[in-house]
């Protein structure tokens, strides 16, 4: 469903979530929920160990490091009357408008980063080593290219003696992946490097849900560290996908979806085609959840049991289920969502009326994740529909990663 932008905010609020605006930024009611709906408690073992929650330090070295090297162009623009934004990186990085300043760098690391750590913090717990520097000097001395980084002079030489996982923070013109930089010997990720565009660093609830969303990949929330891991499995629910399995992931899905335990043997990953897979839910059953693809359109990205249970699932990570946020999209669907596209029958994807849509006309309406108001996303189709869309007569959904299902 494509979203339209805040002018639409009083009544998106009035008739989409029916609560306060603090209510909205933590959880949405859902349909038959109170707007104070608490989280449910839950103990999923890995009990006494010394469990507490991740601490995660962040070093910005590479930030102030560009502002500097803004700051000396600047100064050589002044005194020979030239431009100094001469490429295209200098105008992402420098420009006034668009660039890093010192107002962003603050917005950044004092309020956005932090917000986005806490959904981790609340949520994750690792079983500590009391004295252990499990990023000590000699272990940012052994950094590959791929995560070369400044580091302050005294972690030059003292390591960071206080945290589990240290983040990394740089620049760039474009979006980069996130790098695991080193991991301890059970593979559980130390410290990563994560790259913003200064442009795309504003005081929005999506931009924390984004940050938070690549830190968890620098957590260890990437298909290679979970094949690593033993978590990936092929050939899940009789189709030839990629899913995460494991027993707890079971069970949450089972909870999630209404669906048999015995018809249900793993989350989906994203397929781009040609058993090309991404580090992603797959969207089409999970698209507002917190590591389903992001597509630049604002989204619930709601931190929900599913990842939470996939990070459960690696030995060095207790999640808190308590805090598990609530999700809408395909909240008790049952099993024809996971086993069934929208590719074979018309009556298959009108089952799902709150999810899908197939209108023709631009109506405004609620988006799934209540957070705005939209339109679905079907378009006309000029040409002839491949054979396996044909039921959609003149429409279609415009997004690939909902597999021709239009939302």
């Amino acid at each position: 469903m494509r979203h339209l932008l805040c002018p639409v905010l009083l009544l998106l609020l009035l008739c989409c979530a029916g609560t306060s605006l603090a209510a909205v930024v933590q959880h949405l009611p859902q349909k038959g929920e109170s707007a104070f709906h608490a989280y449910t408690v839950a103990n999923h073992g890995k009990s006494g160990r010394n469990w507490k929650p991740i601490h995660i330090e962040v070093s910005a070295e590479d930030v102030d490091k560009v502002l500097k090297s803004c700051d000396r162009k600047r100064a050589w623009a002044e005194r020979t009357g030239r431009s100094f934004l001469r490429t295209d990186e200098d105008k992402a990085l420098c420009d006034d408008e668009t660039g890093i300043t010192d107002k962003k760098k603050d917005l950044l690391l004092n309020k956005l980063l932090p917000d986005a750590i806490q959904l981790h913090t609340d949520r994750l717990s690792i079983e500590r080593k009391e004295g252990k520097v499990v990023v000590s000097a000699s272990t940012i001395r052994s950094f590959s290219t791929e995560c070369k980084v400044t580091v302050a002079s005294d972690h030059k030489t003292n390591g960071f003696p206080n945290a589990d996982f240290v983040l990394f923070v740089g620049l760039a013109a474009s979006q980069t992946p996130t790098r695991i930089c080193s991991q301890e010997l059970d593979k559980r990720p130390t410290s990563a490097l994560i790259h913003f565009v200064p442009k795309d660093i504003v005081d929005t609830r999506h931009f924390v849900r984004t940050a938070a969303h690549e830190i968890a990949h620098g957590l260890g929330f990437l298909v290679n560290r979970m094949k690593d891991l033993g978590l990936i499995k092929y050939g899940a629910m009789g189709a030839n996908k990629m899913a995460v399995y494991s027993k707890i992931m079971q069970r949450k899905m089972r909870k999630h979806y209404d669906c048999e335990v015995e018809l249900v043997t793993g989350m989906y990953m994203e397929d781009e085609g040609n058993g090309q897979y991404t580090s992603h839910w797959e969207r089409r059953i999970a698209k507002d959840e917190l590591m389903s693809p992001y597509t630049g359109e604002p989204s619930g990205m709601y931190y929900t049991a599913l990842t939470l249970a996939a990070f459960h699932s690696m030995p060095f990570y207790k999640a808190n289920f308590n805090m598990a946020e609530s999700m809408s999209w395909g909240k008790k669907s049952g099993c024809d969502l996971l086993h069934k596209t929208c590719t074979r029958s018309k009556y298959e994807l009108m089952k799902y009326t709150s999810m899908f849509c197939d209108e023709n006309e631009p109506v405004l309406q609620c988006t799934s994740d209540r957070f705005a108001l939209g339109m679905c996303s079907s378009i006309s189709v000029l040409d002839t529909l491949p054979e396996v869309y044909s039921y959609f007569t003149k429409t279609a959904g415009q997004n690939e990663m909902t597999n021709g299902c239009p939302i």
